[in-house]
């Protein structure tokens, strides 16, 4: 799930407590994270093309003596990490760890055609490099890819960021994302508004660069600033993606006021299978949007081939959540938003074109159904707390799986990575939690993606040891639903 902006003080206080706790290994992690992130580093083009490429490459995938080298630290605790509350639920079928060391925050997980996972993330070190993996089925490492793409006017922090991916029916993968560049007169005239380029990245099947391009959009890299992809989804023989950008225009008023007046938009793309660009199209984010949504959900597929989109933001005046349907060519066909709620689409696992959105609250549940044109249809609200949720599926039988996290009781203590599953009239039909215990912090589940097996899920999260004894590592749970 494109969560890119949610738990950004949570994240940096974990891993600043991580941090902390791992400064007696540090030697060691430098070894670690060395040989994890070997990358071929070519040199970055000078200016700013439309187009880079040749900047990156995959990692081999771990020989079977190096994955059994890594010690299945989820086996090893399972039995005190996990609990299912209730007669039935979701249960953790299969640990599997992907990766050991400072795990960076990994972002979204997809289901490839070959039954297989697209897990898209960042890299450790300075900037946090974007970066994907391809596993099977089993959650064996296929490759790794690391991009090398990097701003030579700044310094490692204006790193490449992949929040999205797509896997094709030839195998090739698309990632999307975003890739700060310098432009000190724009950063210094709108405080906390970044400079980011599109960005899109074509892998073959066995995960080797094509090439990588950057996009402002309608090509005017004077006039859009901050322009970021956060979603993108299969499309005809091509993508969709569909991120933010900012319009940035001379205030009249200016030096009065402040040097540009500011429009926020949606950014929609198409892009063939080769990676050429097709069409765009920007639609205003509502004004009682105070800037760029805090969340924006995956794409949700119609059977008119069109696609829903969810963003919610939190601005002073409280929570809205708006929801647009857009055409296959990009127009816009319904668009509605919901004041004082902020809503996480709800992806389904079956048939149908219906619409749902369940809120993101502490102490109850709502779920709002609505038809193709956006119109609302049912709604329900029950007293239940199932935490903050990262990614929401709807069952062939209509009921939820919620990925997430327990809310804390009190700010001292840590989150619990948790799965709530509810039937199709919000009764809690169980609740996995992965609680955190003196030897490992289950911190939260960041997304999830259905698997081959019918009712088994694929969820993604991080564990961090709190005694400086294991290194943190990056985990795929197996889930079941039945």
């Amino acid at each position: 799930m494109s969560t890119f902006y949610e738990d950004s003080h949570m994240r940096r206080l974990a891993k600043l407590a991580a941090f902390m706790s791992l400064i007696v290994v540090f030697s060691v992690l430098v070894s670690r994270t060395a040989v994890a992130t070997t990358v071929q580093n070519a040199a970055s083009p000078s200016g700013t093309p439309p187009v880079m490429s040749a900047l990156g490459q995959a990692q081999p995938a771990a020989g079977d003596s190096q994955q059994s080298g890594l010690k299945s630290f989820f086996n090893a605790v399972s039995a005190s990490l996990s609990r299912t509350v209730g007669a039935v639920g979701p249960t953790i079928t299969k640990e599997v760890v992907l990766a050991e060391g400072i795990v960076a925050d990994p972002i979204s997980i997809v289901r490839a055609d070959d039954g297989g996972f697209l897990i898209t993330g960042s890299e450790p070190g300075f900037g946090h490099h974007g970066h994907a993996i391809r596993a099977d089925a089993d959650g064996k490492i296929k490759w790794h890819y690391v991009s090398s793409l990097l701003d030579p006017a700044w310094d490692l922090s204006a790193a490449p960021q992949y929040f999205a991916a797509v896997g094709m029916p030839d195998g090739d993968t698309f990632l999307c994302g975003a890739l700060p560049r310098h432009d000190a007169g724009f950063r210094s005239s709108i405080a906390g508004h970044e400079h980011f380029y599109g960005l899109i990245t074509h892998l073959d099947k066995d995960g080797k660069l094509i090439k990588e391009q950057l996009f402002k959009p309608h090509g005017d890299e004077q006039s859009y600033g901050a322009s970021r992809f956060t979603s993108c989804k299969r499309s005809g023989n091509g993508i969709i993606a569909v991120g933010t950008t900012i319009l940035r225009r001379p205030n009249p008023a200016a030096p009065a006021g402040p040097p540009f007046l500011i429009t926020f938009f949606y950014w929609f793309a198409t892009f063939n299978a080769d990676g050429q660009l097709q069409w765009e199209k920007l639609e205003p984010v509502s004004n009682s949007l105070v800037g760029s949504p805090d969340y924006m959900s995956p794409l949700q597929e119609l059977d008119d081939h069109g696609f829903v989109l969810a963003a919610a933001s939190t601005p002073l005046n409280g929570p809205r959540t708006e929801i647009l349907h857009i055409g296959p060519n990009g127009k816009i066909i319904a668009e509605t938003h919901f004041d004082g709620m902020f809503l996480v689409l709800v992806q389904p696992t079956g048939q149908g074109s219906a619409v749902q959105l369940i809120s993101n609250t502490t102490d109850s549940a709502t779920l709002i159904t609505l038809d193709g044109n956006l119109r609302e249809t049912r709604r329900m609200t029950k007293n239940l707390t199932p935490g903050l949720i990262k990614a929401a599926y709807r069952l062939p039988d209509q009921s939820l799986l919620l990925f997430g996290r327990d809310h804390p009781p009190n700010f001292s203590s840590l989150y619990k990575a948790s799965v709530t599953k509810l039937d199709s009239d919000l009764q809690n039909e169980g609740h996995l939690v992965m609680p955190w215990t003196r030897a490992a912090h289950s911190l939260w589940i960041v997304d999830a993606a259905p698997t081959a097996t019918s009712e088994e899920f694929a969820a993604v999260r991080v564990i961090q040891r709190s005694d400086g004894t294991e290194l943190a590592k990056l985990g795929l749970d197996f889930i079941s639903t039945k």
